[in-house]
């Protein structure tokens, strides 16, 4: 994760949650993630993608969703917070590039709505200047309210439970999310 912005770090923690792995996909998260993609990484990264977060008899799932993982439900008031804030700031998830499964929209507590949500912020603030402390503040806030609190504890489910390099980086990567506070001077 060496020389990656914040920005990005949270854009492929986004990008490997919304998006079916393909080659591509793996090996820039291999390069981002600091691990080896073997020569099975791809169908293992799939098998993953859909038994994690699709196959709820396959034993090993593990929706990414705030609700579901932090009030055992669906749809609950962070889910409803986040579409709030998500709203308020004219940040869209309709318009996130997502595999097919998660259209029309991923769930507003989706994990990689929140990231590619706080992603959108910090980028905002490092091309708008004179704008930039209240967008990290505002990214500080939701990353607060909303990855924080879990997305630390999902990353070690994810990588306890992952078969793939892929998403057991992916897991540890969640951690250093979790762990995120904002730097005005980066903006």
């Amino acid at each position: 994760m060496r020389g990656l912005s914040n920005e990005a770090l949270f854009d492929a923690g986004a990008a490997l949650l919304l998006k079916l792995p393909q080659e591509e996909l793996i090996g820039q998260a291999a390069a981002a993630l600091e691990f080896a993609a073997g020569p099975g990484e791809l169908a293992l990264a799939r098998e993953d993608w859909n038994e994690l977060f699709f196959v709820p008899s396959s034993g090993r799932y593990l929706p990414p969703l705030e609700s579901a993982f932090r009030e055992k439900r669906l749809g609950g008031p962070h889910a409803a917070d986040a579409l709030a804030a998500y709203r308020a700031a004219g940040f869209d998830p309709a318009r996130l590039d997502v595999d097919q499964l998660w259209r029309p929209a991923p769930p507003p507590d989706h994990l990689g709505v929140e990231l590619a949500f706080v992603s959108a912020l910090i980028g905002s603030a490092s091309r708008r200047p004179e704008t930039a402390e209240g967008l990290l503040a505002s990214a500080a806030l939701f990353h607060a309210a909303h990855v924080a609190p879990w997305a630390g504890d999902y990353g070690m489910e994810l990588e306890r439970k992952a078969r793939s390099e892929t998403f057991r980086a992916l897991g540890r990567l969640f951690g250093n999310l979790a762990a995120w506070t904002p730097d005005p001077s980066a903006s």
